[in-house]
């Protein structure tokens, strides 16, 4: 059962309660089945997709199997701030990379 999209923020997940922030949406090239884009908070190199079904559905509760839970829990909604500074460190590896790429390419001799 799908409640709503995710919103990007920090959720933990119901089992280990691990950390998870949530990058976005994404779509599957093949199927167009909505996938959810997110990471491990403690190794933000580690990152995954799940259905997005799969992401916003109810759980029964490990401890009490009657009881229903969200395999996600929303910790912390991220604000415009911190998408800004995101959005500023992913610009900045990128103009990086492009003042590298013309160096090496177009500036350093043959």
């Amino acid at each position: 059962m799908i409640r709503f999209n995710p919103l990007p923020g920090i959720y933990r997940h119901y089992k280990k309660g691990d950390l998870y922030r949530v990058l976005g949406n994404v779509i599957h090239t093949e199927t167009s089945e909505v996938m959810v884009f997110y990471e491990r908070v403690n190794m933000p190199r580690e990152r995954f997709v799940q259905p997005l079904q799969m992401f916003m559905e109810v759980v029964p509760c490990p401890c009490d199997q009657s009881r229903f839970i969200p395999r996600f829990k929303l910790i912390t909604l991220q604000t415009s701030s911190d998408e800004q500074e995101s959005s500023s460190s992913s610009w900045l590896a990128v103009v990086a990379f492009a003042s590298l790429s013309i160096f090496l390419f177009v500036i350093w001799p043959d």
